[in-house]
């Protein structure tokens, strides 16, 4: 493997679990957007972190035999809820199971202000993911964001001013009427504002959501060609390698910065999701797990927490070291295949698979270790592809 294409090291997840609460809340509904939310006028924080509590409690202790790493508030928008609703949730967390090692808020930039830094870093979040999404006004427009550039670069300086300096921001390429050079500015924006990691996604258009009926109609464009994505993404690695190199497909970082909660999900340790909507992952000993998720319904929620799950779903160890294989290969971790295997035989049938990938440049391998290569990463649902067929020959 060449210099250029070594992986920069990674930590692994070898203990732990991880907790990730969703909180449905959004002021609007933005036109690109598939996830659970619900557009409310006057936020039910309180109540709803209560329900969450009740429906911990329910659903942790198989989880609380392992040390809890991380809290993860996701949406919709957490940066909604209330202080108190904030304070009450992760101080709870805390005399359940000791205060996470990372505790991360997603937050909208209109919603920070040198007073909600303040508490939040008195709640006791050690991490804010900010959804800048682009600092281009036709852009934020198109988007249905909230918030301007002057907002985006205000939010990360009431963050450093209250002591929350771990940042994450997200940006979304692809975007109608964007070309490289258009990207090429948003980057050189990140740069400086200069955040210590950064989430760049591809945009997706999901069914059911306002760009896809704007696309069926005609009114939004068919979307950016596969040549200028993958120049969007050369021209991101050209511009970010030095100072933010990535360790994920879609996440670049300075040494250290990693987003732990993401890394222990993308690395199989199991995960509590507790709200509406929310997803969990439970691993057994045998090397199967088991996957659910609660209901969309808010108001069903607040009244029955724990008579939510909706979907169940029971995953044969083989399937179960496959989907971790290729969720870890987004990133840089170098895996040991076994280790990873729950027995021999299970590392075996994969054999024939990581030889292909390797004979076609997608992954490292030397008989025990793998890692993806670059081109791994550019083809990562080729990668995938051949990776499951092991489960479905």
């Amino acid at each position: 493997m060449g210099e250029r294409d070594k992986p920069a090291p990674l930590p692994l997840c070898r203990s732990g679990w991880s907790l990730y609460v969703h909180v449905p809340f959004c002021r609007r509904r933005c036109p690109y957007c598939d996830f659970t939310f619900a557009v409310v006028r006057e936020v039910p924080g309180v109540a709803y972190v209560r329900a969450v509590l009740t429906e911990l409690d329910g659903r942790a202790p198989p989880f609380a035999a392992q040390p809890l790493r991380t809290l993860y508030l996701g949406g919709g928008t957490p940066s909604l809820l209330p202080s108190e609703a904030l304070h009450l949730l992760v101080q709870e967390v805390a005399a359940r199971f000791g205060h996470p090692q990372e505790v991360t808020l997603e937050a909208n930039p209109e919603d920070v202000t040198p007073a909600t830094a303040a508490a939040w870093r008195a709640a006791g979040f050690t991490r804010v993911s900010l959804g800048v999404q682009s600092f281009a006004a036709r852009h934020l427009r198109w988007l249905g964001r909230g918030h301007d550039a002057a907002q985006a670069l205000a939010a990360v300086a009431h963050l450093r001013a209250a002591g929350l300096s771990n940042i994450n921001v997200d940006l979304i390429f692809g975007l109608d009427h964007q070309d490289v050079d258009d990207w090429e500015g948003e980057l050189r924006h990140l740069l400086d504002l200069a955040p210590p990691h950064v989430s760049l996604y591809e945009l997706t258009v999901e069914a059911g959501t306002r760009l896809a009926t704007w696309r069926r109609r005609g009114v939004a464009s068919a979307g950016a060609s596969e040549d200028l994505l993958l120049a969007m993404m050369a021209r991101s690695e050209a511009v970010l390698a030095e100072t933010l190199p990535a360790y994920e497909v879609s996440n670049r970082c300075q040494p250290g910065a990693h987003a732990l909660h993401n890394l222990m999900v993308w690395q199989g340790r199991p995960y509590l999701g507790l709200g509406v909507g929310a997803h969990a992952m439970w691993r057994r000993d045998d090397g199967s797990a088991e996957r659910w998720a609660n209901g969309n319904k808010v108001l069903r929620y607040l009244r029955a927490p724990l008579e939510q799950v909706q979907v169940r779903e029971d995953i044969d160890p083989l399937t179960h070291l496959v989907e971790r294989l290729f969720v870890a290969l987004r990133t840089r971790t170098e895996i040991d295949l076994w280790a990873w295997a729950p027995t021999r035989a299970l590392g075996e049938l994969m054999r024939p698979a990581l030889e292909r990938l390797a004979q076609q440049g997608l992954v490292h391998w030397d008989g025990q270790r793998l890692v993806a290569t670059a081109r791994g990463w550019r083809l990562h649902n080729a990668l995938a592809r051949v990776l499951m067929a092991v489960c479905d020959p």
